[in-house]
């Protein structure tokens, strides 16, 4: 009878995973519209100008080409989830989370909320513009950034690897070109507001630490295989940089 009872409730279960890990890995025919710049494709619920999302593409495309990470071989899926029922089961096991985001370790694919493609901007849960200014673009390089990354590394040591490693280099690679080291730096030195945000996830103070190790630490690859905790890696700028532990 036990046993019984175990497969009743276990095999439904085992079903309904598969079935979800299915969908996240395919989720294409629930996405009517689409747009592909050479390994990327740009998928939504809703029609959007066809050029615009292949602009959008191609701007992804010149961040992502910046990372030693990236090759134009690996083919990444962006899916923009206008509708509430759509975030619910993309977003899940946390349809609420990820501030508009999501990052599936199951799969390449990306999932975003709603978004208005031809002004590049994601249209957030509130409905107000991202609060650190971060476009469309933005948002897809950070999210593609994290595949890269688990690819190298491998699920398990990616999920491991420290926060300000893991978002710090999805912010660095989505910021593309317009970063700038020497202001960041100086802002991290002097605990500027930036740096040290009262709710969100800090990360420009992640992005900072960061730059300062592909600089002058060997490259991004040196610091998968060789993670530091963030209380170590801002000692060791601070020491670069000649200034006090605060």
């Amino acid at each position: 009878m036990l046993k019984r009872l175990c497969c009743c409730i276990v095999l439904p279960v085992v079903i309904l995973g598969g079935c979800y890990l299915l969908l996240l890995n395919f989720p294409q025919p629930l996405f009517r519209w689409s747009v592909q710049s050479d390994n990327l494709r740009l998928y939504s619920d809703r029609p959007f100008p066809p050029e615009a999302g292949r602009e959008l593409l191609r701007s992804v495309q010149r961040k992502l080409a910046l990372s030693p990470l990236y090759s134009a071989k690996g083919r990444h899926d962006v899916f923009i989830c206008n509708s509430p029922w759509r975030r619910t089961v993309f977003f899940l096991p946390a349809p609420r989370g990820a501030g508009g985001a999501n990052y599936h370790p199951w799969t390449s694919n990306v999932f975003l909320v709603a978004a208005a493609i031809e002004h590049n901007r994601l249209i957030n849960r509130s409905g107000k513009p991202d609060v650190l200014g971060r476009s469309l673009d933005h948002f897809m390089t950070h999210e593609i950034t994290h595949t890269l990354t688990s690819r190298e590394v491998g699920l398990s040591h990616f999920q491991d690897l420290p926060d300000w490693i893991k978002e710090g280099y999805a912010e660095y690679v989505a910021r593309g070109a317009g970063f700038d080291y020497e202001q960041s730096v100086q802002a991290f030195l002097v605990s500027a507001p930036e740096m040290n945000p009262p709710i969100l996830v800090p990360y420009r103070r992640y992005e900072t630490l960061v730059a300062f190790f592909l600089k002058h630490e060997g490259g991004i690859r040196r610091l998968l295989v060789q993670p530091r905790s963030q209380a170590e890696a801002e000692a060791v700028l601070r020491a670069a940089a000649g200034a006090p532990r605060p």
